[in-house]
């Protein structure tokens, strides 16, 4: 039997090593890609809500004029108040 050469034998083990890494690696850049993705979509949904608030204080502040009868001054629509107490 021979002995195995050293340098040889070491750079098999750097072949390895960086055979693993890359592997990491790859896995850690699909993760990234996953998240990425996933953090693009909460973005959106947060923009349109926040989009729909500003609608809707929009339209909240305006007065109704389509359904005003006998040109008299139209008031704005305001939420009914709670008339509910808790016993």
């Amino acid at each position: 039997m021979s002995t195995p050469d050293p340098g040889t034998w070491l750079l098999d083990r750097i072949d390895a090593r960086e055979r693993a890494l890359t592997s990491q690696i790859e896995q850690i850049r699909e993760q990234i890609e996953e998240l990425t993705g996933h953090l693009r979509d909460l973005d959106q949904d947060l923009d349109h809500l926040r989009i729909t608030r500003k609608t809707l204080l929009v339209l909240a502040a305006e007065p109704i004029r389509h359904r005003c009868r006998h040109r008299l001054p139209c008031s704005p629509i305001t939420p009914p108040t709670s008339t509910f107490s808790p016993s």
